[in-house]
């Protein structure tokens, strides 16, 4: 991939896509591990990070707007706050933060720690941009965190004080041209996921900007499909399973959080969350799927036609999810996949007033 557009000075989530491959079965449970295995096991620590971070916190940004290109930078800033909260079985960091500039921006980051490659990911949403942010890396000698997009022309470094507060610095190549940091609040008990579900299901505001030079900030009537997906919804089948989804429109309309409980005839509970949005400069739509048996997120790529929004694995062959709208509400799902072969598993959606237990 070749370097972003250096026109966009106002958002730090340069957005770049890390294709994924297909899911791996999960480590074993951390909390089965002895105290002397957990001190040697690099999920373990990461998964112990993570939760060092859950709590309320401020944050500050200093922007240069010269992206760092400049002997003289001209800085900006801004403060907001935000909440971290571990999800889907103490497997991820959810993170919802606002920034205080009158409008209450949203964003909306997801971190984990991958088993499969020993390597962090940071998956981010943000209300001025339409693409997915996507971010991996590992944790250097001195216990800085460093992530860098597929491109490696996007390098995020953050470093943690005693205290609790953290420093994170953005550089475009060798140009650092933004520094935030965040100092923890005293609330433990926070729930950004919430938040998210509990929201209007008809978002208040909606980013309808579509005059910026960098298209991935432009609105598209592409986003607006995203309404017709959020509500609740309730799956009853024959065979005794449920399942019940919890969808929203976030970050001023760019994005939709869904939140699945699905109970199985035993009564086994499982639980997932996918995030769907629509990239206005590649005019695609995007999904990464995320749940407590697998470290680290699956993605999609979709097209809608025909009330049917259809996604695809890349790298899974004959794997798709086809999403077709009902006119009275509600959706049918079809999932496909190579051993399924066309028929697929086929589920029907109805919408109902009751809410994500």
């Amino acid at each position: 991939m070749g370097k972003v557009s250096e026109s966009h000075s106002l958002h730090f989530f340069l957005v770049f896509f890390f294709l994924l491959t297909s899911p791996i079965a999960a480590q074993e449970c951390c909390e089965e591990k002895t105290k002397e295995e957990k001190e040697e096991c690099v999920n373990c620590l990461a998964i112990a990070q993570f939760k060092r971070d859950v709590g309320d916190f401020r944050w500050m940004t200093k922007l240069d707007l010269t992206l760092g290109k400049s002997p003289r930078p001209n800085f900006i800033e801004f403060t907001g706050k935000g909440e971290n909260q571990m999800i889907l079985g103490e497997r991820f960091l959810l993170s919802r933060s606002t920034k205080s500039n009158g409008r209450d921006n949203e964003s909306v980051t997801v971190t984990g720690f991958r088993t499969d490659s020993n390597e962090f990911f940071h998956l981010t949403f943000d209300s001025n941009r339409t693409p997915f942010g996507w971010f991996e890396g590992i944790t250097e000698w001195d216990g800085s965190r460093v992530l860098k997009d597929p491109s490696d022309y996007v390098l995020i470094r953050t470093v943690w004080e005693k205290n609790g507060t953290d420093t994170t610095t953005y550089s475009l190549g060798d140009s650092l041209f933004m520094e935030t940091t965040k100092k923890p609040g005293r609330k433990s008990k926070v729930n950004p996921l919430g938040t998210l579900l509990d929201s209007p299901i008809t978002p208040r505001k909606i980013n309808r900007e579509d005059d910026n030079r960098d298209s991935a900030e432009n609105f598209s009537e592409e986003h607006l499909l995203l309404q017709k997906l959020a509500g609740n919804f309730a799956l009853d089948s024959e065979d005794g399973s449920e399942e019940e989804i919890t969808a929203r429109v976030i970050c001023e309309g760019r994005f939709l959080i869904s939140a699945s409980m699905e109970t199985d005839e035993e009564g086994e509970v499982s639980e997932s969350l996918a995030f769907i949005g629509f990239d206005s400069s590649k005019q695609v739509f995007q999904m990464f799927q995320l749940n407590s048996g697998v470290s680290y997120p699956k993605y999609w790529t979709g097209v809608y036609e025909e009330e049917t929004l259809t996604f695809k694995n890349p790298y899974s062959r004959g794997e798709s999810i086809a999403v077709h709208l009902k006119e009275d509400g509600g959706y049918t799902s079809t999932q496909t996949s190579e051993d399924d072969g066309e028929l697929g598993r086929k589920k029907i959606f109805e919408v109902t007033k009751k809410k994500r237990r």
